[in-house]
């Protein structure tokens, strides 16, 4: 089984469509035999994973799978894992399609070059041992081969110095070559279509090593004492030459295998640590977009309470400094605890009470066993904001909104539940940015579309937000 990298493109589409065509493009890891069955079981997890929902303006939003755009053949880590999300807007959507279409077929139809993947797969291996191993075990392969060089001289009836002189002097030229490879290979590294410079390379070395080792033992054993060896030694020439080059190839191949691994590591690090900034990026981001819009509408009710309620206007701008330096203060946690979530709840509350008068109030019912339980920053703001919007923008009514919090099987729950009319809702534009906000932070951090709920039952919009805990 291999891993494939492959990115599956939706098109978001709220309501009817009335608005600028938009793309979410993820990158999904699937394990496959092959690249047609990795493509087929993508196309079948983008099927599956298709999403719509109702936000409070109570338009259906859809998640649309559209088609595979693009495959890659990587190392194995978790099946089905999305690593790399982005919303696309295009002017042109028909286009867009189109162009993924086209992609998709040429996965279905790309089969070139299959050995150089499976090799460069093998390359890219993780290797089994550290660097300290990988010498130990080196310099022990050298020794053992040294002690069966001398006893493979020994056996042909010369004498033990000769055979150990032999032995030592054609070894250590050799681990001066293998010195030589790793020296050059650490530093330079060929490109994929010019490893035969390794087999000049290892010719060459082969070359020099056997001239070498002959040349100084010719000069150590010279004189006619020795003259059966230094046939013995002329004679082998080509058969040291052989097993010199490959040693010699065998030490560039796990050179090469060795460096081009920790390069890859290097890379894989650099690209984790890329998609967990952007990651960060896009949640801070979702959370800078939620406070203008908060701001804007408070800021107006200060304006149209400085001339009627000085008092009043007065009263809700220090509301505003202490609901502000809170949420700064929270601004660069990812996490928090329930409680400090509900004390900063209470700040926006307060607000609101100012702007609605009498029409609002809030009944917030928690368990304090949930109140240290973490969850995201700023995630239940939105939620009151979004059931304030739709409860209380269309009716001069008193209005009431209940929040729960609780603990269910493993998980912090929040349920929102505040009135709502579909008949005397105003439509707007847009797709409902604070709950779909919620949601993509919520998958960023968990990998899940199944924690934000909603529901509209007997004229009552219910939210429901579950937290993972431990």
């Amino acid at each position: 089984m291999n891993w494939y990298l492959t990115k599956l493109v939706y098109r978001i589409i709220c309501g009817q469509g009335n608005h600028m065509p938009q793309f979410d493009e993820q990158l999904r890891l699937i394990e496959a035999g092959s690249a047609e069955e990795a493509y087929e079981k993508a196309s079948s997890l983008g099927k599956r994973e298709q999403d719509q929902f109702f936000n409070q303006e109570q338009k259906l939003v859809q998640w649309k799978f559209i088609n595979v755009a693009e495959l890659y053949k990587l190392n194995g880590l978790l099946d089905g894992a999305e690593l790399y999300s982005r919303i696309q807007e295009t002017d042109n959507a028909e286009l867009y399609i189109e162009l993924t279409n086209k992609k998709a077929a040429h996965i279905l139809n790309n089969s070139k070059h299959k050995f150089l993947e499976i090799i460069y797969r093998i390359t890219l291996a993780r290797s089994p041992i550290s660097v300290s191993k990988f010498r130990n075990t080196f310099i022990g392969w050298w020794v053992v081969w040294a002690i069966l060089h001398g006893l493979l001289i020994y056996s042909y009836g010369f004498p033990s110095d000769i055979s150990a002189t032999d032995s030592f002097v054609t070894n250590s030229i050799l681990l001066g070559a293998y010195w030589m490879v790793n020296n050059i290979l650490r530093f330079y590294l060929p490109n994929k279509d010019r490893y035969w410079y390794l087999l000049f390379l290892s010719i060459f070395l082969a070359l020099l090593v056997t001239a070498l080792s002959n040349a100084l033992l010719s000069f150590i054993f010279k004189g006619s004492l020795h003259s059966v060896y230094l046939l013995f030694l002329s004679n082998s020439f080509w058969l040291r030459l052989g097993i010199g080059f490959l040693l010699i190839g065998c030490m560039t191949i796990i050179c090469v295998l060795w460096y081009t691994q920790g390069e890859d590591q290097e890379n894989r690090q650099r690209k984790e640590d890329a998609q967990k900034l952007s990651k960060e990026a896009e949640l801070y981001k979702l959370r800078q977009q939620l406070q203008p819009h908060f701001l804007f509408n408070s800021l107006n009710s200060i304006s149209a309470l400085i001339g009627t309620q000085p008092e009043q206007a007065r009263k809700m701008i220090y509301q505003l400094s202490d609901f502000l330096r809170a949420t700064l203060r929270k601004e660069e946690e990812q996490w928090v605890k329930m409680e400090e979530e509900l004390q900063i709840l209470e700040l926006y509350l307060d607000i609101e009470k100012v702007r609605f008068g009498h029409r609002l109030s809030a009944i917030i019912e928690k368990d304090e066993s949930c109140l240290q339980m973490n969850l995201p920053p700023m995630l239940l703001q939105p939620v009151m904001e979004n059931a304030i919007k739709f409860g209380l923008y269309d009716t001069t009514d008193a209005v009431t909104i209940y929040m729960s919090v609780f603990k269910e099987n493993g998980y912090l729950k929040v349920v929102v539940k505040n009135p709502f009319d579909l008949e005397t809702s105003s439509p707007r534009q847009g797709t409902g940015f604070g709950l779909s906000s919620i949601k993509r932070r919520l998958y960023l951090l968990f990998a899940r579309n199944d924690l934000l709920e909603t529901e509209v039952a007997d004229h009552i919009f219910t939210t429901t937000i579950k937290i993972p805990q431990g």
